[in-house]
């Protein structure tokens, strides 16, 4: 783990944009689930101008209700970016050579881990990973995308771990941006918004409705993800995890809603788990 990981400094607040601020500054209504907050004078007082900065354990406290609720979203700006060596990329694949290199060459710099899930040609996958620079898993037989993420989680030594699918393009910087949310303690899993895109001049039916209306693409509201809030999963196509909280990961005998599943688990263990569009 490398020094100043993670980002020195009090965790900031303010109160979200679609909040209603009320009474003069001590009643809240808004966030999801909808929530009718009143605070007391000494948290009022905390507040101050719609935005604190956690320095006390009032503040903790305060701080954890209002996240929790979405009435207020952390303040990260000031702190600095994540060390690219404390972050590994593990990418899951069963062919799709052509995508898995778009994938790689967008995350230059990244230190990433390709974990090859019984492909019908592993030469493939292996030609392209070491090209990019990657290093190589092989899987004997196919896992699934949760065992096949298992595996690399199993092999990562940095703090903070990336899963990244093959169709997924995504920057460094990106990356370094989500991993910010990690000065919270608190935090064990962030992820953006994915958008739905097409490569060709001529998409098919399908693709062009993939890259309008995805079912992966969560909104344009930041919040904390958990069952009854408007974020109420994230999809494992790209995330961002503090290793340690994740545990062994992903359930394996899920072929789908792994990611539901991870999510809604890591919330019940008392985790947060964030949204960053």
């Amino acid at each position: 783990m490398s020094a100043g990981w993670p980002a020195s400094g009090h965790l900031g607040v303010r109160i979200a944009d679609d909040v209603r601020v009320l009474d003069g500054g001590r009643l809240l209504v808004g966030g999801s689930p909808l929530t009718v907050l009143r605070l007391s004078p000494v948290a009022a007082d905390l507040l101050h101008q719609g935005q604190m900065t956690v320095s006390s354990p009032t503040g903790a406290v305060l701080t954890e209700r209002l996240l929790a609720t979405n009435i207020a979203v952390p303040l990260l700006d000031d702190h600095p970016m994540p060390d690219p060596r404390d972050i590994t990329v593990v990418i899951p694949v069963r062919d799709r050579a052509a995508q898995l290199d778009r994938a790689l060459a967008a995350l230059d710099h990244l230190s990433c881990l390709v974990v090859d899930d019984g492909s019908a040609d592993p030469s493939a996958v292996a030609a392209v990973a070491t090209a990019r620079g990657a290093d190589v898993m092989h899987l004997p037989i196919n896992l699934g995308p949760a065992g096949a993420r298992n595996a690399g989680l199993a092999k990562v030594s940095t703090p903070l771990v990336a899963f990244v699918d093959s169709d997924v393009t995504v920057t460094p910087d990106a990356l370094l941006s989500l991993a910010k949310h990690f000065t919270d303690p608190k935090v064990a899993l962030v992820g953006p918004r994915i958008i739905g895109t097409v490569h060709t001049d001529h998409p098919r039916w399908f693709e062009r409705y993939d890259a309008a209306r995805s079912s992966l693409t969560l909104g344009s509201v930041p919040g904390s993800v958990r069952p009854g809030a408007a974020v109420g999963w994230l999809p494992s196509a790209c995330l961002v995890g503090r290793v340690e909280a994740l545990g062994s990961g992903f359930a394996e005998d899920l072929r789908v809603g792994e990611d539901v599943d991870l999510v809604w688990r890591l919330v019940a263990a008392g985790n947060r788990v964030r949204y960053e569009p």
